[in-house]
């Protein structure tokens, strides 16, 4: 189920439908899905009535603006400005409603993609699993923290397309400001070449609304894509690396996600389209894996750990006349049991010895037990001082 490494951007957008189509025939997507289903059509109604209700506030701005411009820009152009913007803005306005739902059911959205993933890359798939989260120590992320986030992303979507939206139809200025903004807001997103190349594409009036459209998407699927890769980042990059890995794979994540934006722009099918999107970054995953090469364990991970633990140690016995409390640490050995003594039997040998009873056989193993210690050494002096074998029998 792996996909090829690309040979161009072209090719990493059609393996993005790829990803997309098969994700969506997955049996466990499709479950998912199912148990999914009325909050996904929640959404969709919400999507369907937010278009409704944002004429009435456009209404009342053109009417704001007629007034407070005394009568110089009419109230039906102005309306007719800000309905335009709402046809363009809503176009995000599913991916948006999604983005917002998705912080309540993070979980399950993160099962769908290690799920996949299990399935293309198992290896990368247990080593994502195993590693903590890679946190900023500066800022903890509370529920509340990432529901502000999701807002956030909504509000630069609908700023940068209302800011291209105005600047394009101002009166005079525009026309002539137009191209310049496009290729510093532009630049910014694709770089300056594919910038030079959509602002000229821009200044032709009848593509001017396509080179619109093409860079909103564009910002989209960017945003898009550091939702979707959340919980991969942060257990693989470190925060202090993020910025350094975006610049190195962004591209590579916002061309592949293009498709996956152009389907969630539809009105009805647009919140449907999450749950196989959230799978579908399991194969944008292992593709730019496969681009970085394999990547080291990082230290949150189990297998680091265990490589890092030290053995069980005792204290080493000392050797004669060294102190107990200057002894080094020694790896934990089996300890040697010193061999019983013979009992005494008449004829002043030991069983199995060659020696006589006046000579026994010593056993100069060390005991670390200082009890054991002092009944060697009482032993020895008995024997040294009874040659003749007379031990109290």
């Amino acid at each position: 189920m792996r996909l090829e490494r690309p040979s161009c951007r072209t090719q990493t957008t059609g393996q993005g439908c790829v990803s997309l189509y098969r994700s969506a025939a997955h049996p466990y997507i499709q479950e998912k899905l199912k148990r999914f289903l009325k909050p996904v059509l929640i959404a969709c109604l919400a999507v369907f009535l937010s278009g409704k209700t944002l004429a009435v506030p456009v209404q009342g701005l053109a009417w704001g603006i007629e007034i407070l411009s005394l009568a110089k820009v009419k109230q039906a152009r102005s309306a007719e400005l800000g309905q335009g913007w709402m046809k363009d803005a809503v176009a995000f306005v599913p991916m948006i409603a999604m983005l917002i739902i998705r912080s309540f059911f993070r979980h399950p959205m993160y099962k769908c993609f290690i799920h996949m993933l299990r399935e293309i890359n198992p290896q990368l798939s247990a080593r994502l699993e195993s590693s903590g989260r890679l946190r900023n120590p500066d800022r903890s992320k509370s529920g509340f923290t990432r529901l502000q986030q999701r807002w956030d992303t909504a509000l630069k979507l609908l700023t940068f397309s209302l800011m291209i939206y105005t600047w394009r139809h101002l009166p005079v200025i525009g026309k002539l400001a137009s191209p310049i903004v496009h290729m510093i807001t532009w630049s910014k997103l694709v770089g300056p070449k594919r910038a030079a190349i959509l602002s000229a594409v821009a200044l032709l009036p009848f593509l001017e609304h396509w080179a619109l459209r093409v860079v909103e998407i564009w910002r989209a699927a960017n945003l898009l894509g550091q939702e979707l890769l959340g919980d991969y980042i942060s257990r693989s990059v470190p925060y202090a690396e993020r910025k350094k890995w975006w610049r190195e794979h962004g591209l590579t994540v916002t061309v592949f996600l293009v498709p996956h934006v152009a389907l969630m722009a539809l009105p009805m099918v647009g919140p449907l389209a999450f749950i196989p999107v959230q799978a579908a970054a399991a194969w944008l995953v292992d593709l730019i894996e496969s681009e970085a090469g394999p990547q080291p364990l990082r230290p949150d991970s189990q297998a680091h750990k265990a490589a890092e633990m030290t053995p069980l140690t005792h204290p080493q016995p000392p050797t004669r006349g060294q102190p107990w409390a200057g002894a080094a640490p020694q790896i934990l050995q089996q300890p040697v049991v010193p061999e019983q003594a013979g009992m005494v039997y008449p004829g002043g040998q030991h069983p199995g010895s060659h020696q006589p009873m006046g000579h026994p056989q010593r056993n100069d193993v060390y005991s670390p037990d200082p009890h054991v210690s002092q009944h060697s050494a009482g032993a020895e002096h008995f024997y040294n001082h009874n040659p003749s074998g007379d031990h109290g029998s």
